[in-house]
């Protein structure tokens, strides 16, 4: 039996035309949805709120002011675009102007809390959940389901802009004031980005990161708190853990105690800090999809809401948890378009750039490697859709690079833009959102100066992680250098170094038969590889055997042809190289949405 963990979540309503002047607050969502009302359950941190006869400010998640975690956001700051910009963190705010009956809804740079919102004559609603917003909207009105978006969600593996799947609601995007009053609505940007690339030296660059990254985690652990580290064994947790300059209590959560465990335990000891070994149960997946679902709400792959089995906090004496999302994408260049260099047939860690072509969204659109991968999805769509929906997500990826020109033409910033336009829709932040089941969860990467760095760095800055492995040896040599999880070679090594040693091993090897020498292997790691999960875990492959063979699947998902589908799905039984696991997961998420809705 499931245990049972509730998720966080929170509610804002308001009914345009009654007649409430204050803003109530409740723990647990009221029966009658009328009037004007917040609602909070289960929701770390617990929401600051002050009032007075003039407004009513409501502050979700953790403002940074003067280089410390801070609420005092005043009227001052709502209402001038350049305070607004010095407030830093993560964060909504909700600010009710009593005199003037008017409503300003604002959010973070890095959307770090995906909000989704619905504007009517007679109503605004606001939720952390997508599927409470659909449910909550129901009852007032038809909700007309947009089925075209589902083939975007399983070929980005998430969706674009501020797109959901009705035709009523959005996505909060990220840095956008709301403006609401019975008789007007209005959204604009209070931040955009800034393109301009540094013409500093590789030095003066990483002793910039160094102190930029000591200098997010002083204000991350400004307010003097117990905190832990989600920690693996690769480069993103491992940065938090090194750059830090408080004790931390390192968990790190596996299928079983192997090489990756080892690596993050090495990690911690080296550093001083406490280690805790966390281990799923067997079949997890299977076990905790419910929980996932809520937390995904169709907005994202469930198995990516990995962290669903939340440790007892008050026992481990910990206030806040840490992690080490971004790190990858923003100074790794996780999605820059490059290429391996190969050696004897064989990729090596030296990368080069591809470059950027004139049809950049095309580009985007064939190449970004966090779409849907060994799974082409037109081969099996029915003959008529196979153009319409090409050119849909086309257009899908014009809309975000014709948003983009306001702010830079250049092909490379408008890849860039493609990533960054809101980060919160981005398919790994269901780590996030386990991650925050039971306690508060802070991102180091969401810091606005941080972020202004990634941003000023040339694409060369960021192959194979040039700035940032330089700067994690420059703060801890002994700790960068620990091996990694995903090849068992030294973090922190450069191509040169990582790639002699791949050679070193595998003649070693050869001339050996130890089989100590080889890479790494998916058991060796936390994440579950999804072909060799689903043939694992029986339960979850019934349950992705159930999802293509469904019949609300078939409602809401026409346009593929599930014949052929399932055709090969027999042969995927057989063969489980096709590697058919990833859009097998993405039915399975969206038919336990569909399920809800």
């Amino acid at each position: 039996m499931e245990k049972r963990i509730n998720i966080p979540n929170f509610f804002f309503c308001w009914q345009k035309y009654s007649n409430a002047s204050e803003i109530k607050v409740f723990n647990k969502r009221p029966l009658n949805n009328n009037g004007l009302y917040i609602s909070f359950e289960n929701f770390f941190p617990k929401p600051f709120i002050q009032s007075n006869k003039n407004y009513t400010i409501i502050v979700i998640g953790s403002t940074i002011l003067s280089e410390k975690i801070s609420f005092n956001i005043t009227e001052k700051h709502i209402n001038n675009n350049k305070l607004l910009r010095e407030i830093n963190g993560e964060f909504i705010i909700i600010f009710f102007d009593k005199k003037k009956r008017k409503i300003k809804i604002i959010n973070d740079r890095f959307s770090s809390y995906p909000v989704y919102y619905v504007n009517t004559e007679k109503l605004f609603f606001l939720s952390s959940s997508y599927l409470d917003l659909i449910k909550n909207l129901q009852k007032k009105q038809s909700v007309k389901i947009v089925k075209d978006n589902f083939f975007e969600f399983i070929f980005f593996q998430r969706l674009l802009g501020d797109k959901t799947y009705d035709y009523s609601s959005k996505y909060l995007s990220s840095g956008t004031i709301l403006n609401i009053s019975k008789q007007q609505f209005s959204q604009k940007k209070f931040w955009v980005p800034n393109f301009s690339k540094t013409k500093s030296t590789d030095n003066q660059l990483v002793d910039e990161m160094v102190f930029l990254l000591k200098q997010s985690l002083k204000r991350k652990t400004s307010d003097k708190k117990n905190y832990g580290l989600f920690l693996s064994g690769g480069f993103d947790s491992r940065s938090v853990a090194i750059a830090a300059e408080t004790h931390l209590t390192c968990l790190t959560y596996s299928f079983n105690d192997n090489y990756e465990v080892n690596c993050a335990r090495k990690s911690a000891e080296i550093l001083g800090n406490k280690f805790v070994f966390l281990k799923f149960p067997k079949f997890h997946l299977s076990k905790s999809i419910s929980l996932s679902n809520s937390i995904c709400n169709g907005m994202y792959v469930i198995d990516n809401a990995l962290f669903t089995l939340p440790p007892d906090y008050q026992e481990l004496k910990l206030d806040v948890m840490l992690n080490g999302h971004g790190f990858d994408y923003m100074f790794q260049g996780m999605y820059l378009p490059t290429e391996n260099f190969r050696l004897f047939g064989r990729p090596t860690f030296f990368k080069k750039l591809l470059g950027y072509d004139k049809n950049i969204s095309m580009q985007f659109m064939k190449s970004i490697s966090f779409r849907l991968k060994y799974f082409d999805l037109f081969d099996f769509l029915h003959e008529k859709f196979k153009k319409y929906f090409f050119d849909f997500i086309f257009q899908s990826c014009e809309e975000i690079r014709k948003a983009c020109s306001s702010y830079s033409q250049k092909n490379s910033d408008v890849w860039e833009y493609f990533i960054i336009h809101s980060i919160g829709r981005h398919y790994s932040w269901p780590n996030l959102g386990s991650q925050n089941l039971g306690i508060e969860l802070r991102t180091p990467t969401f810091d606005n100066d941080l972020f202004n760095f990634y941003m000023k760095l040339n694409p060369n800055h960021r192959l194979s992680a040039r700035i940032f492995r330089k700067a994690l040896i420059k703060m801890n040599k002994e700790c960068s250098m620990i091996e990694s999880g995903n090849y068992g070679i030294a973090l922190a090594g450069s191509p040169l170094y990582k790639t002699s040693h791949l050679i070193y091993r595998k003649i070693l090897r050869h001339l050996t038969n130890n089989q100590n020498f080889r890479t790494t292997h998916a058991e060796d790691r936390t994440w579950p590889d999804r072909d060799r999960y689903l043939s694992y875990d029986q339960d979850f492959f019934s349950l992705v055997e159930n999802a293509i063979n469904s019949d609300l699947v078939f409602e809401y998902l026409p346009y593929f042809d599930w014949k052929k589908i399932r055709k090969y799905f027999e042969l995927y039984k057989k063969r489980p190289e096709l590697q058919m696991g990833s859009f097998l997961v993405t039915i399975l998420s969206l038919k336990k949405f569909l399920e809800k809705v």
